[in-house]
C-alpha cells in the first residue's frame, strides 16, 4: 500500500508540474519584468530583463518537455479509459499545449527587449 501510494505521487508531481508550471512561469515572467524596467534604466544595460526572460523560456520549456515525456512514457498503454487515467492524460496533453502557448508571448517579450530599447 505504502510503495503504491509512493508511486502514484512520483506519477502525480510531474504532470502537475508540466500542467501549472508555463502560465504559473509566464505570470511570473510579466510580474518580475515590468519593475525590473526601472532597474534597467538605472544601470543601463538590458541584461537583467534578458536573464529573466531566458529562465523563464527555460523553464516553461521543462515543464512541456516533462508532459512530453510523461505522454510517450504511457502511450500504447491500455487503461481501460478510467477517470483518473483520462485526466492524467489531460494533464499531460495540456501541460505540452500550455508550454508552447505560454513559451511565444515569452519570446515575443525577449524580442521586443531586444529590439526596442525599454526606457
Amino acid at each position: 500500500m505504502t510503495q503504491t501510494l509512493s508511486s502514484q505521487r512520483s506519477i502525480r508531481l510531474p504532470v502537475f508540474f508540466a500542467f501549472f508550471a508555463p502560465p504559473i512561469v509566464w505570470t511570473l515572467h510579466l510580474l518580475i519584468c515590468f519593475p525590473l524596467v526601472n532597474l534597467v534604466c538605472r544601470i543601463g544595460t538590458p541584461l537583467p530583463l534578458y536573464i529573466v526572460t531566458i529562465v523563464a523560456l527555460l523553464l516553461s520549456i521543462l515543464a512541456g518537455l516533462v508532459a512530453y515525456g510523461s505522454l510517450r512514457a504511457v502511450q500504447g498503454q491500455d487503461h481501460d479509459q478510467n477517470a483518473l487515467w483520462q485526466r492524467r492524460e489531460f494533464l499531460r496533453t495540456g501541460g505540452v499545449l500550455f508550454s508552447i502557448l505560454f513559451s511565444l508571448p515569452i519570446v515575443l517579450w525577449g524580442f521586443a527587449a531586444v529590439v526596442l530599447n525599454p526606457c
